[in-house]
């Protein structure tokens, strides 16, 4: 499993960067379009197990894409609308069902907030990507993410003896939660120092640190959803990893933090 997962990001990790360093706006957006997709369908499996309910995950796929495009297109006012178009959509399919489905309004529920939790929180990668110095803002973002995840895990599995989150994550530490923190914090001033000079240390160290402990909470949500619906992992897509939503629960939760930082600093 370990030397899986080494060997799925050292194939994947090159490709992804050439794709953001050199494939314009455009094609990431077609990335974050599939993944979308992609963390849609996990998120479905997850929320609406053990019954599939291909109703709403329809629902999402559709306006989750059409959110993502018109955000890329900075139309705010068509992504606010697709969102109550959405709920409104759920709200009728729900009184359809009303009687006959014991689950009908929670279902109702799940497939709202998957609205934000895939596409919305996704879109923030899409304007983070934005202007020239968008490619080393999305690099901060991954390193905050990822390394985080890296660190977290070797800091908990070497150092870890107190729990942090036993009836969420009963192998997750406190110590791994805080090596993974500064591990995530030291890969982004690295990229930072490098790639962007003008930003200020004081005030990037501090969206650092709260994108890192971000992050953190995006693990264990994930982990909350998979252990509410009895799931072990969101999909099978990455050997080693799970889904792609097991590899990116950290980067939802950490990329409106780096996009905030990004606008701080215009």
């Amino acid at each position: 499993m370990h030397l899986k997962r080494w060997l799925t990001s050292i194939v994947l990790l090159p490709l992804i960067l050439l794709l953001i360093f050199r494939g314009g706006e455009t094609l990431f957006f077609f990335l974050i379009a599939a993944a979308n997709l992609l963390v849609l369908g996990e998120y479905g499996r997850i929320v609406y197990h053990p019954k599939p309910d291909p109703v709403y995950r329809a629902l999402s796929y559709g306006l989750g894409t059409l959110l993502l495009w018109y955000g890329f297109q900075d139309d705010l006012a068509a992504v606010a609308l697709l969102l109550v178009l959405n709920f409104m959509a759920a709200a009728m399919i729900c009184l359809v069902r009303f009687g006959t489905d014991e689950r009908v309004v929670d279902r109702l529920f799940r497939q709202t907030a998957g609205m934000i939790y895939g596409p919305l929180l996704l879109l923030c990668l899409i304007w983070l990507r934005r202007g020239a110095d968008g490619p080393s803002w999305i690099l901060v973002a991954l390193c905050l993410s990822f390394a985080g995840d890296t660190a977290a895990y070797y800091a908990g599995t070497t150092l870890g003896k107190h729990p942090l989150a036993p009836k969420l994550s009963p192998k997750k530490t406190m110590e791994g939660a805080v090596g993974g923190i500064f591990g995530a914090v030291g890969a982004a001033a690295a990229v930072k120092a490098f790639l962007l000079p003008a930003v200020s240390w004081p005030v990037g160290l501090a969206f650092f640190f709260l994108a890192a402990a971000a992050g953190q909470a995006g693990d264990l949500f994930e982990s909350s959803l998979k252990r509410a619906a009895g799931v072990k992992d969101s999909g099978e897509l990455l050997p080693g990893h799970g889904g792609l939503l097991d590899r990116i629960d950290a980067l939802l939760f950490v990329a409106p933090v780096v996009l905030a930082a990004k606008l701080t600093f215009g």
